[in-house]
């Protein structure tokens, strides 16, 4: 079984906020940083929160980051993880 990504460009990420609430991304920031882990939350105001995937091991509250949506370039949704 081979993986399969979807790739969200900066222009689709507002319209697609919805259905990315409890699912696993990556995302591409300009500044060239990536976060990898499941979306907590998906607003046009608050941007995307994620907990990344060292959350379960450590304390929860360092491992989650928030996002302005201004700043991403690409949002890969890990459509394998999820199912």
């Amino acid at each position: 079984m081979g993986t399969r990504n979807i790739r969200i460009r900066r222009s689709q990420v507002a319209a697609r906020l919805p259905e990315l609430s409890g699912k696993t991304v990556h995302i591409i920031l300009q500044n060239g940083r990536t976060y990898s882990g499941e979306v907590i939350s998906a607003t046009v105001e608050g941007g995307l929160s994620i907990r990344d995937h060292n959350a379960p091991w450590t304390s929860r509250k360092r491992h989650t980051h928030k996002i302005d949506l201004d700043q991403v370039i690409e949002v890969i949704l890990d459509t394998v993880t999820d199912f």
